[in-house]
């Protein structure tokens, strides 16, 4: 009875008749599990830490700081995109603390999978 909920009037089979539909939803499950812990893993927030290098390459802006990031970035830089509003920004934003020689009080950034940081938030000290 309960299979005959998913019939389709326009479709010969119900639903549970498909053969290896449990195999497929229990992969699209263990696949979700293992891509949201894997991104929720890489993120990072650093506080207090000296800008010592703002600089643009290609579309993106990057920042290196003083300690290094704890993630253990790429290059040991933290990158941002040049074509967005929010990216741009962060240059200017960037560009006027290291000319007050202003330190970083908060750099939120996040790891991708080929161990690039992409910031996310930049505040500087007061």
């Amino acid at each position: 009875m309960d299979s005959d909920r998913f019939r389709l009037s326009f479709w010969p089979i119900s639903i549970d008749e498909i053969p290896g539909l449990p195999v497929v939803k229990f992969a699209f499950a263990v696949g979700f599990i293992l891509c949201s812990s894997v991104l929720h893993a890489q993120s990072q927030v650093d506080y207090n830490r000296a800008l010592v290098t703002v600089a643009t390459e290609a579309e993106n802006g990057y920042l290196r700081m003083q300690p290094v990031s704890s993630l253990g970035c790429k290059f040991d830089v933290v990158y941002f995109p040049l074509s967005t509003s929010p990216g741009r920004a962060k240059l200017a934003l960037l560009l006027t603390g290291k000319a007050i020689q202003k330190n970083l009080s908060v750099v939120s950034y996040a790891k991708d999978t080929s161990g690039f940081c992409w910031a996310q938030t930049i505040e500087l000290a007061p």
